[in-house]
């Protein structure tokens, strides 16, 4: 495949970059899913799994010519995961870079009138790829899928997973009589030195899950709820330093648990509780090479136009609702932009 991007006949030029870059993508969106017990997945469109649920308290003393049969043995339940097409499309004139210089690529200014090539390209392509990863990570819980948003963003792409639980709640299939739904109130800084509150509502929270999840679950919560623990801890016990460990273990103790505590700048502002088993939360990417495949392209007359294009598409699913591997608070998650350096 040519080097050179050629404008003849507006011709596109596909160009697949270097192992470095194909490998961006999932090391800045796999190590944030691996924390968060995320599973990463490949799906095409729509995909279906189906979950089995066993019925229990079924087995009988027998008694000759009385049978009582099961006619429920299992139930079944299909989840989908559906991913939405996103992209990022950006142009720029190569004549602007005339007397810019790269300090790693001195003579980068050079040649352009003759090429047509845009002498940043590298950088460009490179910081497309790690800005539409750190933009699906910003949308992950908070993002509330929107094609009619009168100023679109990132957190229109897909839906994230406060806006799958949010949807369940109001469903009902997310409630307290199905012992996934779990009250504890506001959770909010302690408002003194006396105020344990933060602290002793989640470990309240951990003791509700089932036997199952507190043995195996991951609880994930936004930095902010795990900073407000850590003021509750040391205004109850002033003379020890607390760090995750410490906390994670005080939770454990006070709940007769084994749960891992996983904070998370990308769930956002909020007090949203989420408790589940390590890879019961989807997110699906609709082919795994396409964030490292960028379209750079003449699309106007003018030869010295250049697009930059990345399309690609996501999607979650929450797997298991069921209260052995899955159980959230009545808190909420708002979005918070993290991704690249400005926004406008």
């Amino acid at each position: 495949m040519a080097d050179i991007i050629t404008v003849n006949g507006l011709s596109e030029e596909a160009k697949k970059y270097q192992t470095q870059l194909r490998m961006l993508p999932y090391y800045i969106l796999g190590e944030e899913l691996a924390k968060q017990g995320i599973s990463l997945m490949q799906v095409r469109g729509i995909d279906v799994m189906i979950q089995a649920q066993r019925r229990g308290d079924m087995l009988r003393p027998y008694v000759a010519g009385f049978i009582d049969q099961n006619d429920d043995a299992m139930r079944f339940r299909e989840v989908t995961l559906e991913t939405k097409t996103a992209y990022i499309s950006m142009q720029d004139n190569i004549t602007n870079y005339v007397t810019k210089k790269m300090l790693n690529q001195p003579q980068g200014g050079t040649g352009i009138n003759q090429t047509k090539k845009h002498p940043f390209e590298d950088l460009i392509t490179a910081n497309v790829v790690k800005t539409a990863s750190e933009d699906a990570l910003d949308a992950l819980f908070t993002g509330v899928y929107n094609t009619g948003a009168v100023t679109p963003s990132a957190q229109d792409c897909f839906d994230g997973f406060e806006t799958k639980i949010a949807d369940m709640v109001t469903a009902g299939d997310i409630s307290a009589g199905n012992k996934n739904l779990v009250t504890t109130g506001a959770i909010v800084a302690p408002v003194d030195e006396t105020d344990f509150t933060a602290i002793e509502q989640v470990v309240a929270f951990i003791r509700s899950a089932s036997k199952l999840l507190r043995r195996s679950g991951m609880l994930s919560l936004p930095l902010g709820i795990y900073q407000f623990m850590m003021d509750a801890l040391e205004n109850k016990y002033s003379a020890r330093a607390w760090d995750l460990n410490g906390v994670e273990n005080y939770i454990n103790q006070k709940s007769a648990s084994n749960i891992r505590l996983v904070t998370s700048n990308h769930m956002g502002i909020g007090d949203r509780l989420i408790l589940t088993t390590p890879g019961n939360l989807h997110f699906g990417m609709d082919t795994m090479s396409d964030l490292d495949f960028v379209q750079v392209r003449n699309v106007k007359t003018d030869p010295n136009t250049v697009q930059f294009w990345l399309q690609a598409g996501f999607g979650t699913r929450i797997f298991s609702i069921h209260p052995k591997e899955f159980q959230v608070n009545d808190g909420s998650l708002t979005a918070v932009a993290l991704s690249g350096d400005y926004t406008v």
